[in-house]
């Protein structure tokens, strides 16, 4: 009977320490976040962790900051995401497909973070831009536009009611 009641307070015990655990980390986490503190955990290419004594560690421009700034230049001027997989390539940085694409919808470089609760809103960052604000619209309009199937079609297009609409694309 003693064993039964002290393996229920440390049951207890253990639920409690899990919690301050959760508090102290996720919680914290979600409040520098909402200050505009960068709390991910790899920095997006561009950025690099600024070491200094502070606590979080501010992100700033790395060495890679026009590279990505190029990036979305060539983009906005209607280069397709595999022609940039390549050109980085050609400068050796081994970025795939998927992660050139991240790259060009990530509001981290327009100087924005994520707030990871509530409901994952974006926030003014701390950290400097690396990509003007308009320069990111232009390419989120320029990469909706070259979607796999092309444009969306509006509600009184000929062809929104075709059966193969966005299914079938030109071979060509």
């Amino acid at each position: 009977a003693e064993g039964d009641d002290r393996l229920g307070q440390e049951a207890v015990y253990a639920e409690r320490e899990r919690k301050v655990i959760y508090e102290r980390t996720v919680l914290r986490k979600a409040e520098l976040n909402r200050a505009g503190h960068y709390t991910k955990g790899n920095v997006p290419p561009g950025y690099e962790r600024a070491r200094q004594a502070q606590r979080p560690h501010p992100i700033r421009p790395s060495a890679l900051a026009p590279l990505v700034l190029e990036l979305f230049t060539r983009s906005d001027k209607g280069t397709s995401i595999d022609d940039l997989t390549a050109w980085a390539h050609s400068l050796g940085h081994r970025w795939h497909k998927q992660s050139v694409g991240r790259m060009l919808r990530d509001r981290t470089y327009i100087g924005e973070v994520k707030v990871l609760l509530g409901g994952g809103t974006w926030v003014a960052g701390k950290h400097e831009p690396i990509i003007p604000r308009d320069l990111f619209e232009r390419v989120q309009l320029a990469l909706d536009g070259r979607r796999k199937g092309g444009r969306r079609p509006s509600a009184d297009a000929r062809t929104s009611s075709w059966l193969l609409r966005g299914l079938a694309t030109c071979g060509l």
